[in-house]
């Protein structure tokens, strides 16, 4: 005869088994509502895709003050919930068990959302903003134009045999050095425009390529980002406000330096693709949004299956009742 028939024969786990009450307690210690475990995954992950979107995108750059009181909304949807998630813990209700996980998860959503769009925004999605509000140029002729022309200028690509003139460049020492080298053309017929005999002396040098600890200031010897590619004939324009007043002294210095004029001087960034240049921080910043939430979703489903597992066991209540139950119904010697 077999365990199991053994087992099924015996009165007491017979009795056991048909009784309402334990039924009802074993019943209890499986059962998992789907519905509060959908809601804690999609809830949090919903808040915090939306405040990571809000704080990354456009909407923060063009509108920054609705997206303060739309950031403010979703901390009061967080804080009505906290006082939901008070009054529940009042309850002995399972499903009420997750409610300070569902406010806890929020809350973390929220701030995870608001932090990460902002610091999103900052180092990707923002100099993306700007370039894109400032005018394309192409065809810039660095011996014809004046700087005054391009006040707007964003982005710029020059005319074909425009170099960069080495033999003119300098650097500004305050702490950091400020390293500038002006835009140049080729003398008609010139190989190479890179030496100095080649490139032609400009009657105002409005165009100025920059870096930073690129050079040792006391000599011409710039070698910032592409001053050496061949390719390179265009730029993006120094956005930062910081930095700006240390180049125009280093201008200053090579004017002096060198006998030349800059009257309206334009910093850029030297580059050999400077609308890629621009649109690498738009796709960095798209791929950051999309690993965050990838990364959220994962965390987010690990501490709900954990919390599944923890809130399927039976509580302290429910097991003393069970012991109470089965001392009653234990025999007397």
């Amino acid at each position: 005869e077999s365990i199991t028939n053994v087992y099924a024969d015996a009165p007491d786990a017979h009795d056991n088994d048909s009784d309402p009450a334990l039924l009802f307690l074993k019943r209890r210690r499986n059962r998992v509502n789907m519905i509060p475990v959908i809601a804690a995954i999609l809830l949090p992950l919903i808040m915090f895709a939306t405040m990571f979107a809000c704080m990354s995108f456009s909407f923060h750059y063009n509108r920054p003050l609705a997206t303060f009181l739309f950031v403010c909304t979703g901390f009061i949807i967080v804080a009505f919930l906290g006082m939901a998630t008070l009054r529940s813990m009042a309850t002995s209700n399972r499903e009420a068990s997750w409610m300070p996980f569902l406010f806890v998860t929020m809350l973390l959503a929220w701030t995870g959302g608001v932090l990460a769009g902002d610091l999103n925004f900052a180092f990707n999605m923002e100099a993306f903003y700007n370039f894109e509000n400032l005018n394309f140029y192409p065809d810039v002729d660095p011996a014809a134009a004046s700087g005054q022309m391009f006040m707007d200028a964003g982005r710029m690509v020059f005319a074909p045999n425009s170099h960069l003139d080495l033999t003119k460049s300098i650097g500004f020492k305050q702490e950091n050095v400020y390293c500038v080298a002006p835009v140049s053309k080729a003398l008609p017929g010139a190989v190479n425009g890179s030496h100095r005999r080649s490139l032609q002396a400009l009657e105002n040098y409005d165009f100025w390529a920059v870096g930073m600890n690129c050079c040792s200031g006391n000599s011409p010897d710039f070698k910032c980002a592409h001053f050496n590619d061949a390719k390179a004939s265009g730029g993006l324009r120094l956005m930062d406000d910081d930095q700006r007043p240390f180049f125009r002294l280093a201008v200053q210095q090579a004017e002096a330096t060198y006998k030349i004029k800059a009257a309206h001087p334009i910093f850029i960034h030297w580059s050999p693709d400077p609308l890629g240049a621009s649109q690498a921080g738009q796709k960095q910043g798209v791929q950051r949004y999309l690993q965050g939430i990838l990364t959220f979703l994962s965390v987010q489903c690990f501490l709900v299956a954990a919390a599944t597992l923890i809130f399927a066991k039976p509580s302290p209540l429910e097991l003393s009742q069970q012991e109470d139950y089965s001392a009653e119904r234990e025999p007397v010697m």
